[in-house]
């Protein structure tokens, strides 16, 4: 069934406002990071963060809640990457160097000491075409790989400059699993290909592998039993639109596998419709029962301003909700939290630049829509925040306990001048608890918050802030603030 949608934003004043007053900083915390910090919360007290220091170096660290390092172990390799494994910490490298194949190595670390345990090489990638590779744990359960090879070759030559990037990014030519046991020991299985788009990969909390394919406006999901490549389930049923091969890949569909019910998944889009208006579309479908349900919104003009229009502004200093341009809408976060979903959407558009050959890039508010579990839209909010940048896009965080949303976003406030907006949202009430600029207090102007990787603890948080350039992989230091919950 499906329910068609279009809601008018109803925000309720709320319960309070704190500003933040002046923060600890901790400056260079760390020099020469060539990338923005991996981060893993490993308890109330304690993160573990996986720190890149150049192509063939990495440091994994744990700090504490008053942004004291209780230790580094250095790591080999490139791509770092930290998860949860059993009761230890594994921290995954990739080494690129070599002319005809990458090198996965994994290790396992002491989460209280930081010593390797184990390093292992789990895994050799051959270059011909790009591989796309992503990593489930299930909270620590197991660790997996994912592996798709591309249509996209890594050799530049005369057939592939002229080719659309697209079209070959989207096909793919084999789809390979790796399993590694608490020894590292690895097992290696190919998975069916389909007809149409592999558009997803996920695991659910079982360990099974979930796979979604779209061919025109046609879904199937297939699910595969833990540890094997023997379909287990499948869905198939008809989107609420025609999907094309060489869509920007950037809009595609969003699926995540549910963390409370594994025979549940939950997939968001946005697309022009039939009648060339922009739609969110939400899907929920269940494996148990075979049952598929959407739920749309049509964001037209008069939706958008009237969206606008029912803000109602909690803290008088921050300019009003900038979100019109709903062309350039696309999804920027989607993921349960608690019994409810949260769909966020923003708008993304570029501009020359006056001054030099490049562009910046443009980011609208954050729409935030609140979902309960089955689909049905509970509220709506803004996060007040927009920014304009050159070249490269901001990071958001949103980050999810007991019934709150979390949100840290970068807000421009004149010039070039950069703040970080922190925001709780009560899920339940659809009411911010909190809403305000963090202190930029001895820390760089222009610098931004890098809010996705933010350390999160029982009681504060610690903020990481390092120049731009960061964002497009050179090398520059991390200052660190410490704030409150």
């Amino acid at each position: 069934m499906i329910k068609k949608i279009l809601i008018y934003l109803t925000l309720l004043t709320p319960l309070t406002v704190f500003a933040q007053n002046d923060a600890p900083v901790s400056k260079k915390f760390y020099k020469g990071a060539s990338a923005v910090p991996k981060v893993l919360i490993l308890n109330d007290q304690v993160n573990i963060i996986g720190v890149q220091a150049g192509k063939k170096n990495a440091d994994v660290m744990a700090v504490n809640d008053h942004m004291e390092t209780l230790w580094t172990t250095p790591l080999t390799g490139a791509e770092i990457t930290i998860e949860k494994f059993k009761d230890k910490i594994v921290a995954i490298t990739t080494d690129d160097e070599a002319k005809d194949v990458a090198i996965t190595t994994a290790f396992i670390l002491d989460p209280k000491t930081g010593k390797v345990l184990l390093e292992k090489k789990i895994l050799e990638t051959k270059k011909d075409y790009l591989t796309e590779k992503q990593i489930f744990n299930g909270d620590g359960k197991y660790l997996k790989i994912s592996l798709r090879e591309t249509g996209f070759k890594n050799t530049l030559h005369i057939g592939t400059v002229f080719s659309n990037p697209y079209k070959t990014m989207n096909e793919t030519r084999d789809i390979s699993v790796i399993e590694c046991d608490d020894q590292l020991n690895p097992k290696q299985y190919k998975l069916d290909l389909r007809d149409g788009t592999l558009e997803n990969i996920t695991a659910d909390i079982n360990g099974n592998f979930i796979l979604s394919w779209i061919n025109q406006n046609h879904l199937e999901i297939v699910k595969y039993g833990a540890g094997s490549n023997t379909a287990i389930a499948s869905i198939k049923t008809d989107l609420p639109y025609e999907a094309n091969k060489n869509y920007d890949p950037f809009h595609s569909l969003y699926f995540i596998s549910s963390t409370a019910n594994a025979n549940m998944m939950y997939a968001a889009a946005i697309f022009s419709n039939a009648d060339n208006k922009t739609e969110l579309s939400i899907g929920k479908f269940d494996f148990a029962t075979g049952k598929t349900n959407f739920t749309e919104e049509i964001f037209t003009s008069d939706h958008l301003k009237s969206l606008v229009k029912a803000f109602v502004p909690i803290n008088k200093k921050m300019d009003a909700p900038q979100f019109d341009s709903k062309k350039s809408l696309g999804i920027r976060y989607f993921k349960e939290a608690g019994n409810t979903l949260v769909a966020s959407v923003s708008a993304r558009t570029t501009e020359p630049s006056s001054i030099s050959s490049g562009a910046w890039m443009l980011e609208s508010s954050f729409l935030l829509n609140i979902y309960d579990a089955d689909i049905n839209l509970k509220t709506q909010q803004f996060l007040p925040v927009s920014y304009s940048v050159p070249e490269i896009t901001l990071p958001t965080e949103y980050h999810y306990n007991d019934g709150k949303l979390y949100v840290i976003g970068n807000d421009k406030t004149g010039g070039m001048s950069l703040k970080a907006v922190y925001g709780v949202l009560n899920l339940q009430s659809g009411q911010w608890e909190k809403l305000d600029w963090l202190s930029k207090k001895n820390l760089g102007g222009g610098d931004p918050v890098l809010s996705n990787s933010t350390m999160w603890f029982k009681n504060s948080f610690i903020s990481p802030y390092a120049n731009l350039k960061i964002l497009a992989d050179a090398k520059k230091d991390i200052d660190l603030q410490l704030n409150t919950l």
